[in-house]
């Protein structure tokens, strides 16, 4: 996790007042806390763009108001190292749709949406966005019943409380009894930055009397930054708020009965790392590592320590519904390590996990503590275009640079050799293009 990126003098002056996701599964069937004879009676998923996880106060900042998401992560499982598979909005939230890696996205994605196993047995699908991520002719080739758009002239996208607004409508107008599986998605921690009262006053205003008028000064950078990461923190407060009007109106429709509630994030921010400011896409650990919490009846608490990727979240929703094997629909399971509960935290024996992300105009791996990134910064892109499977996209990323960063361990371990250079680049060479053989765990470090 990396420092939040403010200073503290402006800490001080400001705030005076104040996966495998699989293997998650098999911790809760350990636990105690999921029985596969107990059916589900609802899931709320929310998903937010832009939301990093050092913003949160259940991931260590000490700044943002988050008491909802905070809430929910004290009494439920808190995931501690998430990666999203994508770096922008679109194709990580089509990934997450359908369970399949970035590199298998196509323009018909939605039709093997892991949605339509739920429908098949009777559920109700429900997705509310609040961008143009998905359309309504994708979204009902997707398996979903009920589906509110993000369509104006007039607005990027819609507010947290207006995506707020027509579900609770909807969840009070409901008619019938049938399981439902609910989506909601926020966009409000997204750039450009416009937080209302009273978040923009408790965040921003005491910073806008200091603020440099001259570009060329030498603070000017630094100020910039700490002023647009408190704009972006009233942003998060102000979508915890809301997600917290949510929260009520889905526990007054599911007053009794099991329901499993699910926050996740699209992707990250870039607030300077590598010298980079909200740039789409951008490799950076910053935009792909993302929060994951999971929260409801029935669902232990604890802390996740594994690598989680965010493309086996659906799969692992419908074994938590204890949805039918198909056969059909859906990824193959990944490997299930055992797992044991001490003292509210989970400890995996998973000591190999992967996980791969993209970007426009780059690929970002996670290999056991590496983190390997390739990059091409002249590439253009189209937040909608398939440019994953594009021949020549590839190849113009393969013209790009690499880097090799570890993630944790001791320093000495730091210094990769041309050998361990080698067989990470392979092994996500393999992954890319699809080669199925498997490496040897023991050789993973």
């Amino acid at each position: 996790m990396t420092s939040q990126p403010i200073s503290q003098a402006v800490t001080a002056r400001i705030f005076r007042r104040t996966l495998f996701l699989p293997a998650c599964l098999v911790v809760l069937m350990m636990s105690g806390c999921f029985s596969p004879q107990s059916p589900l009676d609802g899931i709320l998923l929310i998903t937010v763009s832009s939301l990093r996880t050092d913003s949160l106060g259940c991931y260590g900042n000490t700044l943002a108001e988050t008491p909802h998401l905070d809430r929910l992560a004290r009494q439920g499982l808190l995931f501690k190292d998430v990666w999203s598979p994508a770096a922008n909005s679109a194709p990580a939230f089509f990934s997450i749709l359908t369970g399949k890696s970035v590199s298998d996205i196509t323009k018909q994605s939605w039709k093997s949406s892991l949605l339509a196993p739920f429908k098949k047995i009777g559920w109700e699908t429900m997705l509310s966005v609040s961008e143009p991520i998905i359309t309504d002719q994708e979204a009902g080739q997707a398996g979903v019943d009920v589906f509110f758009s993000c369509v104006s002239k007039n607005v990027r996208f819609y507010r947290a409380k207006m995506n707020n607004d027509r579900v609770k409508a909807w969840l009070e107008n409901r008619k019938g009894d049938r399981p439902l599986f609910c989506w909601v998605h926020y966009s409000d921690p997204a750039v450009p930055y416009d937080p209302p009262s009273p978040f923009f006053e408790f965040f921003c205003s005491q910073l806008i009397d200091d603020f440099p008028t001259d570009m060329t000064s030498p603070d000017f950078k630094s100020v910039f930054r700490d002023y647009m990461w408190l704009l972006y923190l009233a942003e998060v407060s102000y979508m915890d708020r809301q997600l917290g009007r949510l929260l009520d109106s889905w526990r007054e429709t599911f007053r009794t009965g099991n329901s499993v509630i699910v926050v996740a994030s699209l992707h990250g921010e870039s607030f300077g790392e590598n010298g980079i400011f909200f740039e789409p896409g951008n490799p950076n650990r910053e935009t792909v590592s993302v929060p994951l919490i999971i929260n409801g009846n029935p669902i232990t608490q604890g802390t996740v320590e594994d690598v989680v990727s965010l493309t086996e979240l659906i799969p692992a929703l419908q074994k938590l519904a204890n949805l039918p094997e198909t056969g059909e629909e859906g990824p193959a399971d990944g490997p299930l390590s055992m797992n044991l509960i001490t003292n509210g935290s989970v400890h995996s024996t998973n000591g190999s996990p992967e996980a791969l992300s993209a970007a426009p105009g780059a690929w970002s791996f996670r290999y056991g503590q590496w983190h390997y990134v390739l990059y091409n910064e002249t590439v253009t892109y189209n937040d909608t275009d398939n440019y994953y499977t594009n021949p020549e996209y590839r190849k113009t990323i393969e013209n790009g640079t690499s880097s090799l960063t570890w993630l944790g361990g001791t320093p000495a371990e730091a210094s990769p050799t041309a050998e361990v250079r080698k067989r990470i680049d392979a092994r996500f060479r393999e992954l890319v293009n699809h080669i199925e053989k498997q490496p040897d765990p023991k050789e993973r470090d």
